[in-house]
C-alpha cells in the first residue's frame, strides 16, 4: 500500500539520518534547528537538548553569521541548493572548518526546511597551513643557499684568479728563470 511504501522511505530517511557519520542539521524558515543527527552532537560536542530551537547562526562564529543570515535566507526564498566553507563555534569554545551543503525540504501545508550536512575540515585546512609555512621555509632556505654560494664563489675568484695569473708568469719565466724543472712541473 502508499501508506507501506511512505512508511519504508520514512524510516529509511531516518536510518540515514541517524548512522551518517557526517553532521545533518534541519533548520525551519525562522532559522531554528528543529532536527540534529547524532553526529554532529558528537563531533561538536553540543548536547541536542541545546541545540533544538536555537538559532543555527548562533554556532556559526560573529565574522560569518552576516553571511550565513543572507544564505539561509536567500536558499529559503529561492529553495536553491547550496555549498561552501563555514567556521562553527564548538561547545568548548574552540572553532571548526568545516564544508556545508544546504538543500531546501518542501513539506506539507508549504513548510519549508533546509537539511544542511556539515563535514569538519580543520585538519585538512591545519595541513593545508603547515605544508604552506614548510614551501616557505623551503624556499627561504633555497634562497639563502643560492645567495651563499654565489658569495662563496665570488670571495674565491679573487684569490683564485691571483694565483692563475702568477702562475703563468712563472711558468712564462717573466723575470727570470726558475732554476729546478721540478717548479715548471708542480706549476703546471
Amino acid at each position: 500500500s502508499m501508506q507501506r511504501e511512505r512508511d519504508d522511505a520514512l524510516s529509511l530517511l531516518s536510518s540515514i539520518f541517524d548512522v551518517s557519520e557526517v553532521g545533518i542539521v534541519v533548520t525551519d524558515h525562522h532559522r531554528r534547528i528543529v532536527k540534529v543527527n547524532d553526529s554532529f552532537c558528537r563531533i561538536y560536542g553540543w548536547s541536542r537538548d541545546a541545540l533544538i530551537g536555537m538559532d543555527c547562526t548562533d554556532i556559526i562564529t560573529p565574522d560569518e553569521r552576516e553571511r550565513a543570515i543572507k544564505n539561509h535566507t536567500f536558499f529559503n526564498k529561492t529553495g536553491e541548493r547550496g555549498s561552501g566553507e563555514m567556521k562553527l563555534i564548538r561547545k568548548d569554545g574552540g572553532i571548526a572548518n568545516t564544508l556545508f551543503t544546504s538543500a531546501m525540504l518542501e513539506l506539507s501545508h508549504r513548510r519549508r526546511f533546509q537539511v544542511t550536512t556539515v563535514m569538519d575540515i580543520t585538519l585538512r585546512k591545519q595541513m593545508e597551513v603547515s605544508l604552506r609555512l614548510a614551501k616557505e621555509q623551503a624556499d627561504t632556505a633555497n634562497k639563502a643557499k643560492s645567495a651563499f654560494l654565489a658569495n662563496m664563489s665570488h670571495e674565491l675568484r679573487t684569490p683564485l684568479n691571483a694565483i692563475i695569473g702568477f702562475s703563468e708568469m712563472m711558468m712564462k719565466e717573466v723575470f727570470g728563470k726558475l732554476g729546478s724543472p721540478k717548479y715548471a712541473e708542480y706549476l703546471g
